[in-house]
């Protein structure tokens, strides 16, 4: 790409610390330049603040995707609800293109933790006024340190920018070991922290054959799709002290169908005596509280059968239908230094399923997940 004319790509960085589906909400922005295989960074600092709330809707979602999320499309912060990259990107390029009058050949999307694993194959990066920015500090400092040392919206997304295209500026001019480089990429996709899109059909064929696509392919998936994905409504950044764990099961123990469950729970870290930024106050939630959605979506051709949070069944207007197969929405509120549980149960038709293949949204620290999948 960029050998035979030039391209331009959109950096899409998203923030894990206000959670959506694929991550984040995506608050940073940079183009990527490549002609004849050199590369050009150019930080967009600001561009989110220049991007509108639209009056349409851009970007084409399906009934399903508008059911759950009847926000899709309307703004930048919320094309990453969907689950499926491709549908994600094609809204951002159009409406960098509408704000902004440049069309993009692609979109490209990293998170802060996939920019740690690119730095511990870089080294660490001088940072002017110095300090250096490491694998063992990214994610912190654009996740929490940010909001203690810059007051206001713009400059904590000008620093977020800068930070994520220093990052960038360095793997394209060479630094660092090319096998732990192409190492760091592979784990970031397989964590959906690292997404691919090219607009350009055969260009596209070849991503949706590696884990870049970040395609919400869960009904085509050879292996029995499960997923686990997370919203946050707080409006503000508390998903830094936000943390999951899950257990996954199917069972074919049982003389006619396989059983299958997914439960867990969900820890708030946030302090129930500390003084909060006042970057990190919510215009909707009290100080503290961490407004979080939960949608757990089962395996193709299941049926629900009951979800519980805190060990109160949840009603049934929570099931949803999610591109063929079956769904729960669950709200799960958390106050300051709080925990929920929660769970649900969907019944398959008969014992032959393949070996479970869970999707889960990629937080600020990963998610322990134990998979159990037993054949009797």
């Amino acid at each position: 790409m960029g050998q035979d004319e030039p391209r331009t790509y959109l950096l899409m960085f998203p923030n894990n610390a206000e959670l959506r589906t694929q991550g984040g909400n995506p608050t940073a922005f940079a183009i990527m330049e490549i002609d004849d295989g050199r590369i050009a960074i150019r930080a967009e600092v600001g561009a989110i603040g220049g991007i509108p709330v639209f009056p349409e809707r851009v970007g084409e979602f399906d009934d399903d995707e508008l059911g759950v999320f009847p926000d899709l499309g309307l703004s930048m912060a919320s094309i990453t609800r969907t689950p499926d990259f491709p549908t994600t990107a094609r809204a951002a390029q159009e409406m960098w293109e509408r704000t902004f009058g440049l069309r993009v050949d692609g979109v490209l999307s990293v998170d802060p933790v996939a920019l740690s694993y690119v730095l511990g194959a870089t080294g660490p990066l001088a940072l002017d006024g110095g300090g250096q920015l490491s694998a063992d500090n990214v994610v912190d400092r654009v996740l929490s340190d940010v909001y203690v040392e810059y007051p206001d919206g713009a400059s904590q997304d000008a620093y977020f920018t800068a930070i994520s295209s220093l990052v960038f500026v360095a793997v394209s001019s060479g630094q660092g070991s090319f096998v732990d480089l192409v190492a760091a990429f592979g784990r970031a996709a397989e964590e959906h922290r690292l997404m691919f899109w090219a607009s350009r059909p055969d260009e596209q064929g070849v991503i949706e054959l590696t884990p870049l696509t970040g395609a919400d392919d869960g009904t085509e998936s050879e292996a029995t799709a499960f997923d686990f994905y997370l919203n946050d409504y707080t409006a503000t950044k508390l998903g830094y002290y936000l943390d999951a764990t899950l257990d996954v099961g199917a069972s074919r123990c049982q003389a006619v169908d396989t059983v299958f469950e997914l439960s867990g729970e969900l820890v708030s870290s946030v302090d129930p005596d500390a003084v909060l930024p006042g970057a990190l106050s919510s215009p909707v939630a009290p100080p503290g509280v961490i407004l979080t959605r939960a949608m757990i979506v089962g395996p193709p051709g299941a049926e629900f059968v009951e979800a519980r949070i805190d060990g109160k069944r949840v009603p049934t207007e929570s099931v949803v239908e999610w591109e063929g197969r079956a769904a729960v929405v669950l709200d799960l509120p958390l106050n300051p230094g709080e925990s929920v549980e929660f769970s649900s149960r969907f019944e398959g038709d008969g014992l032959d399923y393949p070996d479970l293949d869970v999707r889960t949204t990629p937080m600020v620290r990963e998610t322990p997940m134990r998979v159990y999948d037993a054949y009797c």
